[in-house]
């Protein structure tokens, strides 16, 4: 456990974790990206004829997949103090939350627009709190040791069928994979605004995501449908 931090310490400290999320962000970024493409890739090859008499090159993409995108969750939910992961720096947060406080957070402000600080922390620890509570933070960590226990053994599946080069006789549960990585990209997009006030957005995931949506287009042959601009689409088949 992390021992209390001296007051004079507090600055390093935060500089610290700013350089932690910036690490993990560009991890997650790439797990979140990853994740669409995917999807997006399957939805297509659900919906087309083209693929229903091979099989064989989309299960190993599903598995080539599969094994990437474990690595990439495990990388961000892993216990070991040595890594750069998301629980880690949440821990770490936790042990000592008031390193974080409105001072620091609002004169990372520009002058002009300082009142919008007060405003964006406020929302992210709540109107009257000077510093980010332990509560807060406690509960963000709470989800990811709920994660852990519930993606940890699919994750582990994942990494023993690619070992034995076989699909095994259990489905992976895509559904658990994708619902993590939402979560994750959540968490993310919140510790990246309270520490590097740099996340004024709701995914990691990029604003012209259109453009992935063209390539996977020239990649599988679908039409785009009248009037779809991309970038819109319900991910929920895989």
């Amino acid at each position: 456990m992390m021992k209390a931090v001296d007051k004079k310490d507090y600055p390093k400290t935060r500089a610290k974790w700013r350089r932690w999320m910036k690490k993990i962000n560009k991890i997650a970024t790439d797990v979140v990206i990853d994740n669409y493409i995917f999807r997006r890739s399957m939805e297509i090859i659900n919906t087309s004829k083209k693929y229903e008499s091979n099989p064989i090159v989309v299960n190993w993409v599903k598995r080539s997949y599969a094994t990437h995108v474990a690595m990439g969750v495990r990388r961000l939910i892993d216990k070991d103090g040595r890594t750069y992961s998301l629980f880690c720096l949440i821990q770490s947060i936790s042990e000592n939350p008031q390193i974080v406080t409105r001072k620091s957070y609002v004169t990372r402000y520009p002058k002009h627009i300082k009142r919008f600080g007060q405003e964006d922390f406020n929302q992210f620890v709540g109107a009257g709190n000077d510093t980010l509570t332990k509560e807060i933070v406690i509960a963000d960590l709470n989800k990811l040791e709920k994660m852990i226990k519930h993606i940890g053994s699919t994750i582990s599946k994942i990494f023993a069928h690619s070992q034995r080069k076989s699909n095994g006789k259990k489905k992976i549960k895509w559904f658990e994979i994708h619902r993590s990585i939402a979560e994750l990209d959540k968490l993310c997009i919140r510790y990246s605004s309270i520490l590097n006030q740099d996340a004024n957005f709701s995914s990691l995931l990029p604003e012209n995501v259109s453009d992935y949506d063209k390539d996977i287009r020239s990649i599988f042959g679908e039409k785009r449908e009248k009037g779809d601009k991309g970038g819109h689409y319900a991910l929920s088949r895989v």
